[in-house]
């Protein structure tokens, strides 16, 4: 759905109040756009960027609006390697001076602020690094009308910014029914993407595992999906 449209039907849903703006729902959509992003992995987030290395040179740049990395690899000459996740503390740790220690075939990986740092460097240039990774959305603005970059979520971010503007707007009972409608938009989303035991949040399943008895083993995976 074009911004144009979003805008359309979420100034609807509170009155097309003249001090509706364009620009102020733009920037309602960004927020809740965001807090979409960061609920899951949502697919149409994925993407794959890549790098071409150079010898001995062990710090290459993160992709642009970066959420989560899900996987690094490093491909030569029709081989393929996927690179193994260590903390940034523990990098700086186990190689103070990572530089020093010569090239060859990189085994980890870690992300810092910026950056994104293997081990050990690579011994020849060319090669590709491969990154899977989970990007933020390109924000809307004022000046181009574009497609709403999370797919297949367009009633979901209507309701966001509609309960938003009504909190803003001060009608709790509308805010109360446009939220209950997101969660329901979002939990219908995820279940296209996912299979319903992929959807099973941590809250849905300690109890039964705390409490479960002495040889019952209840994963997650089999609890099921509250409505």
């Amino acid at each position: 759905m074009l911004k144009s449209v979003l805008i359309e039907e979420i100034t609807a849903n509170l009155g097309s109040r003249t001090d509706l703006t364009e620009a102020r729902v733009t920037r309602w959509l960004n927020q809740s756009m965001r807090e979409l992003a960061n609920l899951y992995n949502w697919r149409s987030l994925q993407d794959v960027v890549s790098y071409k290395t150079v010898v001995d040179v062990h710090v290459y740049p993160i992709p642009e609006r970066l959420k989560t990395i899900k996987q690094v690899k490093y491909l030569r000459d029709g081989m393929s390697s996927t690179l193994e996740y260590i903390l940034p503390e523990h990098y700086d740790d186990m190689f103070p001076d990572p530089s020093e220690d010569g090239g060859s075939f990189p085994k980890l990986y870690s992300r810092f602020e910026s950056e994104l740092r293997i081990y050990p460097a690579p011994s020849s240039t060319g090669d590709t690094l491969e990154i899977t990774c989970i990007r933020f959305p390109i924000e809307f603005d004022t000046t181009n009308d574009i497609e709403n970059p999370l797919d297949g979520l367009d009633t979901a971010l209507i309701c966001m910014v509609s309960a938003y503007g009504c909190t803003i707007l001060g009608d709790w009972e509308k805010m109360y029914g446009f939220s209950q409608m997101a969660s329901t938009f979002i939990r219908r989303a995820r279940r296209n993407e996912y299979p319903d035991y992929d959807y099973t949040p941590v809250w849905g399943s300690v109890p039964k595992t705390l409490y479960r008895t002495p040889g019952t083993n209840v994963p997650a995976a089999e609890i099921g999906n509250p409505e």
